[in-house]
């Protein structure tokens, strides 16, 4: 197949297109940074440009791909309040432009577009597919919002989406940006490999959410893609419920930090509660789930931060 990959440079996007890599022909739109061009394969054909550039029309058209799978936005929740306009402009906006661009298409497949559990309003219970959208964070609203489109673009364009909204992600590694390092894993990891004598949160301990190791968010991807029992349908993709302060616990456990933890530093001007969402649809349909536990997860992310460090 062709596929176009957006954010094939990203967190989930660089390993996605390794995985996709020998059996297809794989395209990505990157920036026109440093960062971009040097982190994927060589056999990866790229075209540059932003979501919101005019020219990504004519860019997506020429390659013509079978799929389109669209991981490109702006993910840190934290940031999202300060940065509500370029949040809603990337990943909403810049969601209607390739949609836009994809309605000139004549031989596309499917529309893959990442979406988020954050897209979904909280509740005190399992959230599944059919629960409503609402978003709690400025990242949530722009995410539900892009969601909306694609939905709409479904029933009045045609077009063959698959959504999949996964939970929590960890495993980032040390060759991303430094900001990947802020996300509560990686910063609990990095934090009591290096300090012995206190670590600070900016949340609260009691927020629960939803988690998933990434080869699984990569193998929830792979296992839509391409895939016609998925055409027009949404999936959430996670593997266990945690409160944060458990997550915390479990990684000191994991490293042997014994110092003091202090929440509630700076925390957001607001954070959902609960978002926990059930798998059972992808799993029953489509056959997938995951291969790691949490703690599995994050043993392998304490062993390799310790050994980067």
């Amino acid at each position: 197949m062709r596929i176009f990959v957006t954010g094939g440079t990203g967190f989930i996007g660089s390993n996605l297109v390794k995985e996709l890599m020998g059996e297809n022909e794989v395209w990505a739109l990157v920036r026109k940074d440093s960062f971009s061009n040097t982190k994927l394969p060589p056999e990866v054909k790229r075209v540059e440009g932003s979501l919101l550039d005019e020219d990504l029309v004519s860019a997506v058209l020429t390659v013509d791909p079978e799929v389109v799978v669209h991981l490109a936005s702006f993910t840190p929740v934290r940031f999202s309040f300060d940065k509500a306009m370029e949040y809603g402009r990337i990943n909403y906006l810049g969601t209607v432009n390739l949609v836009e661009a994809m309605r000139g298409l004549k031989n596309l497949k499917q529309f893959v577009h990442s979406s988020t559990m954050e897209s979904y309003k909280a509740k005190n219970a399992t959230i599944s597919e059919e629960d409503p959208l609402e978003g709690g964070t400025p990242y949530g609203v722009s995410k539900a919002a892009a969601d909306l489109y694609v939905q709409v673009a479904g029933k009045a364009f045609g077009l063959p989406y698959t959504i999949l909204r996964c939970g929590n992600t960890f495993g980032r590694s040390f060759a991303l940006p430094e900001e990947a390092r802020g996300y509560l894993v990686e910063k609990a990891v990095i934090s009591m490999l290096t300090n012995k004598e206190k670590v600070e949160f900016d949340g609260l301990p009691s927020v629960i959410r939803s988690w998933l190791y990434y080869p699984d968010h990569v193998g929830a991807y792979k296992s839509v893609i391409g895939n016609e029992k998925a055409i027009k349908k949404v999936y959430n993709a996670v593997a266990e419920a945690h409160s944060v302060g458990d997550i915390v616990q479990i990684i000191a456990g994991l490293t042997g930090f014994k110092g003091a933890v202090e929440w509630g530093k700076n925390p957001r001007p607001y954070d959902p509660p609960m978002l926990m969402t059930s798998a059972d649809r992808i799993k029953f349909e489509l056959g997938w789930k995951p291969r790691y536990t949490i703690a599995e997860g994050l043993s392998r992310c304490v062993d390799y931060w310790r050994e980067k460090l």
